[in-house]
């Protein structure tokens, strides 16, 4: 099975991924699923930039993480929520990878299309970015 961790480091010399939390995936006072640790929605922005470099510490994301605004700018933009895997390369949305069921979307599929896309190009990470949602990332970098 492939995780998230394993697709960074497997294509780390090709690509640049980034993790963008948008907002708590199931907070308490939104949509409880009686987590471990439960987590009110954020109320402001330091809020949510707390609760990513607390997700950070603990899961040790292998990603650079970006913070959507309160806003929700990013969110609207690609319509990231509940989670999204996007490939961006030579500025367009190579592919979106997007849930399939309660797990989430298929890592090995994300894998094979990375696999020849390099196969087929010579690109240099800044030039291929790879973004997903906070949530994935957490969940996938937990097991």
């Amino acid at each position: 099975m492939h995780t998230m961790r394993s697709l960074v480091h497997k294509h780390a010399h090709h690509a640049l991924f980034v993790t963008v939390y948008i907002e708590e995936a199931h907070a308490s006072d939104v949509w409880p699923l009686g987590s471990v640790e439960s987590v009110p929605a954020h109320k402001t922005l330091q809020d949510r930039i707390a609760r990513a470099q607390r997700l950070q510490d603990v899961y040790h994301n292998p990603t650079r993480v970006y913070v959507d605004g309160m806003d929700g700018a990013f969110d609207r933009l690609f319509a990231a929520w509940p989670e999204r895997f996007y490939i961006f390369h030579n500025n367009t949305i190579a592919m979106i990878a997007q849930p399939y069921n309660d797990f989430g979307y298929e890592r090995q599929q994300i894998d094979v299309f990375l696999c020849k896309l390099f196969a087929q190009d010579e690109s240099t990470p800044s030039e291929l970015a790879i973004a997903a949602d906070r949530t994935d990332t957490i969940s996938d970098t937990a097991a």
